[in-house]
């Protein structure tokens, strides 16, 4: 099995406090990474939850609204609760991300 990620956060082991909208894991991973906002991106599909911390923080937040998703319908309350970009299937998303990647911008 290939690994796609070099850290995963499992805010769960810090309590419920923590969960997801909360900063804390967003702060963790640019401290472990030393890297600034901007070359961050956080992709997720519930804007309830989802984007609010890392959009507060400067990183590129993409929602996965795929066709059967159980959240695909689910709408943010907000402009603070939307990702900045929407993308509707795995390809899509693995093209944007190695393009952005090549280019240099992540």
């Amino acid at each position: 099995m290939a690994i796609l990620v070099d850290r995963i956060v499992l805010t769960d082991q810090w309590g419920p406090e923590f969960w997801k909208p909360h900063q804390r894991a967003f702060e963790l991973v640019e401290a472990d990474w030393s890297c600034s906002p901007s070359e961050l991106v956080y992709v997720g599909d519930n804007p309830a939850k989802d984007f609010t911390a890392p959009n507060s923080r400067g990183w590129l937040t993409i929602r996965l609204r795929l066709e059967g998703q159980r959240l695909q319908s689910l709408t943010a309350d907000n402009v603070e609760c939307s990702a900045r970009l929407e993308i509707r299937s795995i390809e899509e998303l693995s093209s944007f991300l190695l393009g952005k990647a090549s280019s240099g911008v992540l």
